[in-house]
């Protein structure tokens, strides 16, 4: 499913805003303006870089593969609040969406970083 998407500064707020209440339980080292601040640079990128977004459907073993995780530990962390919401399709069958599994291990990926450079930050002040 493709459609066109163009976002005011309003609407990149909200994203942001979204982001980072679904973050802020994993993300508990970063501070919440910087969260903001990314979600707002990264969602203001994609505006500006695309005018096409494809929304797809993924099922618990794509998912589980995109992301590497187990399908318990993806419910688990569902559960939590910390992993996106399936979306239920029909009675039987339910999905995630695409852009926010990839957001979501953005997220992870970026307060990786983020960790690793604070605790470089603290090994070099202690070798001091």
């Amino acid at each position: 499913m493709n459609f066109h998407l163009e976002l005011q500064h309003s609407d990149l707020q909200a994203i942001a805003d979204i982001v980072v209440a679904r973050l802020k339980p994993t993300l508990t080292i970063m501070n919440e303006t910087i969260i903001r601040q990314l979600a707002v640079d990264a969602a203001t990128r994609a505006n500006t870089n695309c005018s096409t977004v494809t929304t797809d459907f993924m099922n618990i073993r794509e998912v589980a593969i995109m992301v590497g995780l187990s399908r318990a530990t993806i419910y688990r962390l569902e559960k939590l609040g910390t992993f996106p919401e399936r979306r239920r399709l029909s009675h039987n069958r339910v999905c995630w969406l695409r852009g926010e599994v990839e957001s979501w291990k953005s997220g992870i990926v970026l307060a990786s970083r983020q960790k690793q450079v604070k605790l470089d930050n603290i090994r070099s002040k202690e070798a001091v």
